[in-house]
Order: C-alpha cells, then structure tokens, then sequence
C-alpha cells in the first residue's frame, strides 16, 4: 500500500514539474493538415484564389403554403467556381424537421453538386425557416442555404391545392 501512495505522489511531482507548454515539431504535418490550412499572403491576409468555393445557384427556396404532415424536397445545385477540389464534410440544419444530403465525393473545380434538404412538417405549425449550414474546404468554411414557408393544419386547405 506504502508503494502505491509514493507512486501516486511521484506522478503528482513529475506532472507538477511541467511548464505547460508543448513542443511541435514544424516539420511534420499530416495530409489532413495541408488539407484545412487556409492560404495567407506575405501581408498575413486570406488569398482565396487557391481555394475551393461553392457556389449555390439559388441560397433560398421558398415552398409557399403546405400542410402539416407533408414533406418537402429540395435540391440546392451548387458549383465549384474555386480552384481546389470541393470537400464538404458537414451538413447540419437548424431544426431536427429537417435533414440534408451532400455528395461525399470531392467536387472538381467548375463541376456542380447537389444538396438534397427534406423537411417533414409533422408536428408544426405557421411560419418556418429552416436553415442548413455547409461545412467545406472553402473560406469561409461554413455557408447557410434555407427553406421556408408555411404550414397549416392538416384539417385547413391550401391557397394553392
């Protein structure tokens, strides 16, 4: 027992001896670390000329008046108008109504994509924005895309059915 104290006690004094601070070695970087720094001028500032940019042909779809319980399918269709390959990594949206789908391929420069977004109006009610935030190898790293519109009850009829 005598031996298991000064052993906790020694760790404590080799940990406590520590200064904080870590070493890195400059020279070694992993692919995905070449893969997410962001390109700066000799002045420090971004240069987004060597980097992948999405493009979305249309950053809002608005689906009018619908009825609770419908679901609604959208396609955003976006391009590569960089100059690196397109990787999108995340598709997140603002509501658990909602869901997107991204290609998990990267998209060449000047080739196009789609972003398939499905909202399920069960359980809602008036006016909704739904907002989905892609996560890429652009900069800014995150863009935002939404659909809106208006859902009714089941029971009430549309102005446009």
């Amino acid at each position: 027992m005598k031996l298991f104290g000064i052993c906790i006690l020694l760790s404590f004094a080799l940990l406590s001896c520590s200064d904080g601070s870590e070493t890195v070695d400059k020279q070694k970087t992993s692919a995905l670390d070449e893969f997410i720094r962001i390109p700066t001028n000799e002045d420090g500032e971004v240069d987004t000329s060597q980097t992948a940019k999405i493009t979305f042909h249309e950053d809002h779809f608005k689906y009018d008046t619908i009825q609770a319980g419908e679901v609604v399918e959208h396609r955003f269709t976006f391009t590569n108008t960089g100059n690196q390959s397109l990787y999108i990594s995340n598709v997140k949206s603002s509501c658990g109504c909602t869901v997107a789908d991204y290609p998990d391929s990267p998209v060449p420069p000047g080739e196009s994509g789609t972003i398939l977004s499905t909202f399920d109006s069960k359980d809602k009610e008036g006016p909704q924005i739904n907002e989905i935030s892609v996560t890429a190898n652009t900069y800014p790293q995150r863009t935002k895309v939404t659909l809106s519109g208006v859902v009714i009850p089941s029971d009430q009829k549309t102005e446009n059915k």
